[in-house]
């Protein structure tokens, strides 16, 4: 893992075959002005699983699971956060929550909206950090990069995987393939 100050090596991802995709792993530091690093940090033993976002100009929601035995002290820090407008328990059973909360300052989720890059779901929130599994082109990636990069928000690239067409002919044996291959020519 290595530290980004700006935007992601574009000599890692392929830009010539328009077949070739890359596959990032990110680790982001949560900006601490944010509720959700106040909250992760605060708990550091708990892990947050965020199954979806919404992100616009002035609002970003995340719909997210946790499991922790202080359910109630979760909830209650949370709702103290000033950044948090609206925060509704949807679900709970024993230790487990399934919260929606909103924010007025989705500093987080903004450069991944303005990018319309989609991190795979769930993510996971855990002490002050995000972890990203991104699956996009490499404009996107770069742009993804410099926004975060003109945000002031750290990243750690885990990883960069590109692939493409010889990455899809793994995903099916020979057998497998003769058989779709007829199907197609029918």
């Amino acid at each position: 893992m290595f530290a980004l100050p700006v935007s992601f090596p574009t000599h890692l991802v392929s830009t010539t075959d328009r077949f070739r995709m890359p596959h990032t792993k990110l680790i982001v530091t949560i900006p601490e002005e944010t509720w959700i690093h106040g909250v992760s940090t605060a708990h550091p033993d708990i892990e947050f699983a965020v199954v979806a976002t919404l992100a616009g100009e002035t609002t970003g929601i995340a719909l997210l699971e946790c499991t922790a035995s202080n359910g109630s002290e979760v909830l209650v820090d949370i709702e103290r956060r000033e950044d948090v407008t609206d925060l509704d328990l949807l679900w709970t059973h024993d230790d487990e929550l399934l919260l929606q909360v909103e924010t007025e300052t989705p500093v987080l989720l903004t450069p991944v909206w303005r990018t319309g890059v989609l991190p795979q779901t769930p993510f996971v929130v855990r002490d002050g950090e995000v972890t990203w599994e991104l699956t996009t082109t490499s404009g996107r990636l770069s742009r993804l990069g410099d926004r975060l990069a003109d945000a002031e928000i750290r990243f750690d690239i885990e990883y960069v995987r590109t692939f493409g067409t010889d990455f899809a002919s793994h995903l099916l044996t020979d057998r497998q393939r003769q058989l779709v291959l007829a199907a197609f020519e029918r």
